[in-house]
C-alpha cells in the first residue's frame, strides 16, 4: 500500500480486520481497506508531530509536537481512558483523558529513554492487579537494559526489573490461550534489542524463558504477538519480519522479506490471526495472509 512519504512508525488492524491503521512520521495518520487497499482522505491531521498514538478504531489519536527526542513514545490506554508519555530521561506521565481525571502522574526508575511501552491485558491472571480497567498493567522497556512492570492502579513499580543484555527497543505483553474460556495460567512479556535478540520471561515468576538472535546485530524495532498469544513476530532493521514459538522459542516457518537495505519499522497481526501487516522506512505498508 503506498501513500505515505516517509518511513512508517505505526500499523494496527481495526478491531473488525476490516481496515488498517498508519502513521508514517511528520504525516497524517492513513486508514486503508484491507479488501481494496484504497485510502481515503487521511483520518487525522498530525503533519508536525514526531511521535503519536492511535486507538485501535483509529477514532483517538494523541501526537506530540515539539523538539523531537524529549518526548520518545506515546500510547493510549486500551480503553482510552489514559495517556501514556515516555520521556528521554526514562520518566513515563500518566494523563487520565476524562475531565474529572487529567491529573499528571510521574512513573519513576528508568535511568535512560523508554522507546517502548505495552499493555498486560485484563483477562490475564495476574495477581495485585487492578482488574477494574481494561489492562492490568503498563510495562515499558528502556536504553538502561531494563524492563519494567508498572500497576495502572497506582502507579507503583511491581517488583524488581527484567533485565536484558542490550538496550530494549520494543516490548510487548500476552496471555496464551487456545481461543477457549479455559483459565489464562501464565502472563509472557516479551523485549526487542537494540543487538538484534528477542527476550521472552514469564511475567509472574520473573523467568527468562528463552533468547533468540532474530538478526545479527541489527535492532529489532516492534514485537507483536499473534491473538492467541502462541507466537511472536519480529521486525528488524535487517529488512525481515520472523516468527518465534512461545513455547520453543524456535523460528517458525520462513521469514517474510521486505527487500534489500529496507528497514522494517513496525508489526501488527489482524485479529483473527490469518494476515500481518508491516511498516517500513520506504514509505510502504504491506499486508501478507
Amino acid at each position: 500500500l503506498t501513500g505515505h512519504h516517509r518511513d512508517v512508525r505505526s500499523v494496527a488492524f481495526t478491531p473488525d480486520g476490516a481496515y488498517v491503521i498508519s502513521w508514517a512520521m511528520g504525516e497524517s495518520i492513513r486508514k486503508w481497506d484491507v479488501m481494496t487497499g484504497y485510502s481515503a482522505t487521511p483520518i487525522a491531521g498530525v503533519d508536525n508531530a514526531s511521535t503519536v498514538a492511535v486507538s485501535s478504531d483509529g477514532a483517538s489519536v494523541v501526537s506530540y509536537s515539539e523538539e523531537p527526542g524529549s518526548v520518545t513514545c506515546l500510547a493510549l490506554s486500551p480503553d482510552g481512558s489514559q495517556v501514556f508519555a515516555a520521556l528521554g530521561d526514562g520518566t513515563i506521565l500518566v494523563w487520565g483523558t476524562l475531565p474529572a481525571n487529567k491529573e499528571c502522574r510521574v512513573l519513576t526508575g528508568h535511568t535512560s529513554e523508554v522507546y517502548s511501552v505495552a499493555f498486560v491485558p485484563a483477562h490475564c491472571l495476574l495477581p495485585d492487579f487492578d482488574k477494574s480497567s481494561s489492562a492490568s498493567c503498563l510495562v515499558s522497556g528502556s536504553t538502561d537494559q531494563s524492563v519494567r512492570i508498572w500497576t495502572l492502579a497506582d502507579g507503583q513499580q511491581l517488583e524488581e526489573s527484567l533485565l536484558s543484555p542490550a538496550s530494549v527497543w520494543c516490548v510487548s505483553a500476552a496471555c496464551p490461550t487456545q481461543g477457549d474460556d479455559s483459565d489464562v495460567q501464565r502472563v509472557f512479556l516479551a523485549a526487542g534489542t537494540q543487538e538484534g535478540q528477542v527476550l521472552l520471561w514469564d511475567a509472574e515468576s520473573r523467568q527468562l524463558l528463552w533468547t533468540v538472535v532474530a538478526s545479527s546485530a541489527r535492532p529489532i524495532e516492534c514485537l507483536a504477538f499473534s491473538p492467541f498469544g502462541m507466537h511472536i513476530a519480529s521486525a528488524s532493521w535487517d529488512g525481515t519480519v520472523r516468527f518465534w514459538s512461545v513455547e520453543t522459542g524456535e523460528q517458525a516457518g520462513e521469514p517474510l522479506v521486505l527487500g534489500q537495505s529496507i528497514w522494517a519499522r513496525c508489526v501488527a497481526f489482524s485479529p483473527n490471526g490469518t494476515q500481518i501487516v508491516v511498516g517500513d522506512d520506504v514509505a510502504t505498508v504491506r499486508i501478507w495472509d
